[in-house]
């Protein structure tokens, strides 16, 4: 993709969105574009977190080692923000469930790029503090949900 279209692009992700137009381009300059096959692991539970990625097209699906999915990510979601942030191990392997096109952004050169301008830095932060409140929320429904399922299951169960 040339460098306009990708600035296009980036500027429409919303952990990107309402950056100045100079800060873009220096997100540009630390995005790589990755290609992944339908089936193939992207990266596994327990890999270094040395990168995230937000999908541009296709899907990744976030899987236990086991196999059950717990997310699926679409067109300008993130992945692997959590392992950037506490720059702990991946907890969950994803897996590409079609062809699947998604920038690629290195934990070394983004940690450069918030030491160079902090702005940006607390920009991201924000952004990822925000994704992640949204994810806890709609997990605490999910258990909500199971909590009052079992329950209901146990005062009633099927004969």
């Amino acid at each position: 993709m040339d460098r306009s279209r990708m600035t296009k692009v980036v500027e429409r992700i919303p952990i990107f969105r309402g950056l100045s137009p100079h800060r873009l381009q220096k997100v540009l300059d630390i995005c790589s574009e990755r290609h992944f096959r339908a089936g193939q692991t992207v990266c596994r539970a327990g890999d270094e977190s040395a990168e995230f990625y937000v999908v541009l097209s296709g899907d990744l699906s976030v899987r236990t080692e086991a196999g059950l999915e717990l997310a699926s990510i679409g067109r300008m979601g993130v992945v692997g923000e959590m392992g950037v942030l506490t720059d702990r191990p991946r907890s969950a392997r994803i897996v590409a469930t079609k062809e699947t096109t998604a920038l690629r952004i290195g934990k070394d050169d983004l940690d450069r790029l918030m030491d160079a301008d902090r702005e940006i830095g607390l920009h991201i932060y924000r952004e990822f503090a925000h994704l992640l409140c949204d994810r806890l929320r709609r997990n605490n429904a999910y258990l909500e949900q199971f909590y009052f399922t079992v329950e209901d299951l146990t005062a009633n169960p099927p004969e």
